[in-house]
């Protein structure tokens, strides 16, 4: 999956365009949530992307809260 960084800075070389990932996201209402990095930890010790129509919104460490980020904007 490719997905857009509103966060992309073009003068910084270590700035992308776009993320991509094989993680499998996960469906929450209109939103994916793609588990970012993983600690080992389970979904508690990961990062989270936060999707919406293919672009990404926002980051958030664990699960519940990018379910209540998602939650508070709906």
């Amino acid at each position: 999956m490719k997905y857009l960084n509103p966060w992309f800075d073009r003068n910084n070389i270590h700035s992308r365009q776009y993320f991509e990932t094989d993680a499998k996201p996960i469906k929450y209402k209109d939103y994916l949530i793609i588990p970012r990095i993983n600690y080992g930890a389970g979904y508690n010790g990961n990062c989270f992307d936060i999707l919406k129509d293919g672009k990404l919104i926002s980051q958030y460490a664990g699960i519940n809260g990018a379910k209540r980020f998602v939650d508070s904007i709906i």
